[in-house]
């Protein structure tokens, strides 16, 4: 028997389904869907049968014993916008499928307040561990499907300093039940808000940049050590942190590094370890100032701590600023979470240095080796005189 499936995107109410989707729900003898789609469409699927039933290998198992020929599945939004429709299409590979766009949430949520989709990012928090954040810090307007983790979401804002923002939510849309909302992020913390919603971020101060050596006079500063920008600028050559990378930052102190690779890292994540309360301290505080939430900043000993517990992902790369004499036990760490991770050492003394290339060179590692020697200009009366600060080694272990 030749079976021909459609699948159809209902779009965001019962008023926005398109006539090409109606025109297939009709030709079809079975229709298949979620409790909220059949009701959504009652008005198109009378008297034929259905089945409420959104799983596709659910779906597929029932379509095989059935002899209907021409199937609608029905499916919430827009078939191409986080939909099931992917998922559907590969479960159903055998049978003919047309696919039937609706109208999205993107679409009605944009004419409703009036800002083009076509300037948005957009993202879906429903279900997914989305980085809002840094999204939001990237892009002037963000838009976001959301689920039962709205008020989480909004607090993670706050706390990385975005409270301030101006932001429409979106729920129900086209329903009987709509409501629009237009005020500030903190203004939303701990409302209620129903899990079919979506945001809308406005950031006019976006910045979708990766810099690289950012004055450390750009940090909130304490008494912790800093690593300086001119230092930080070859790191950066030697860390190559990509997108999407996961990384680790050992005695990461003010959290300058932790920064820059956070910045840089924008779908990544970034662990942050020092045993020195006033150094988290600092460094959260920093991750605050610099908008990024991709960012764990962890207290206590790396060496005790770098495991798969506190990091599950694979790290890539791993910046080791300080390790209070427990070097070898955490390079042997980071090796067991990744044995082709790069790992990238500060040393401000030769033995460091010497110990830091017999450790990579012992564990098959190539070590490379650079001394960087940075003088920076101060004034002295109309001159300038310039002063050389202490050089540091760089050492960086990758496996060929």
């Amino acid at each position: 028997m030749n079976k021909r499936i459609s699948i159809i995107g209902v779009g965001t109410g019962k008023n926005q389904i398109t006539i090409a989707a109606v025109n297939a729900i009709n030709n079809s003898e079975l229709i298949y869907g979620a409790g909220r789609m059949l009701e959504l469409c009652d008005s198109y699927c009378a008297g034929k049968k259905h089945v409420e039933e959104y799983r596709a290998a659910s779906i597929h198992e029932s379509i095989r014993t059935n002899d209907a020929e021409n199937i609608a599945i029905l499916v919430s939004g827009d078939t191409g916008f986080y939909s099931a429709t992917e998922g559907i299409v590969k479960e159903l590979s055998e049978y003919d499928v047309d696919i039937y766009p609706g109208i999205s949430s993107v679409c009605s949520m944009s004419a409703k307040i009036g800002i083009p989709w076509q300037e948005m990012k957009l993202i879906s928090c429903h279900g997914r561990n989305g980085n809002l954040v840094d999204v939001v810090r990237r892009n002037h307007y963000t838009f976001a499907l959301l689920g039962n983790n709205t008020d989480e979401l909004l607090l993670e804002l706050c706390k990385k300093g975005f409270g301030e923002l101006e932001i429409f939510i979106g729920s129900n849309l086209d329903m009987d039940n709509e409501k629009l909302i237009h005020t500030k992020v903190k203004d939303m913390v701990g409302t209620n808000i129903d899990s079919l919603s979506v945001l809308v971020v406005v950031n006019d101060e976006s910045d979708s940049s990766t810099p690289v050596g950012i004055p450390t006079e750009a940090f909130i500063r304490g008494e912790v050590p800093i690593t300086k920008e001119e230092v930080r600028a070859v790191l950066s050559g030697k860390l190559q942190v990509s997108p999407d990378s996961v990384c680790i930052d050992v005695g990461c102190g003010t959290g300058s590094v932790t920064i820059e690779m956070a910045l840089s890292a924008y779908r990544g994540k970034v662990y942050a370890f020092d045993k020195d309360p006033e150094a988290v301290r600092l460094t959260k505080e920093n991750v605050k100032h610099f908008h990024v939430g991709n960012v764990k900043v962890i207290r206590g000993e790396a060496s005790e701590l770098i495991n798969a517990d506190i990091i599950p992902e694979v790290p890539d790369i791993a910046f080791i600023g300080g390790s209070t004499g427990k070097l070898e036990s955490i390079i042997d760490e980071l090796l067991e979470l990744n044995p082709d991770i790069r790992i990238v050492i500060n040393a401000i003394v030769i033995e460091t240095m010497s110990q830091a290339v017999k450790i990579l060179e012992e564990r098959g590692m190539e070590a490379d080796i650079t001394e960087l020697f940075v003088s920076k200009s101060r004034k002295v009366g109309s001159s300038h005189m310039m002063m050389t600060q202490n050089n540091i080694y760089i050492i960086k272990g990758e496996r060929k």
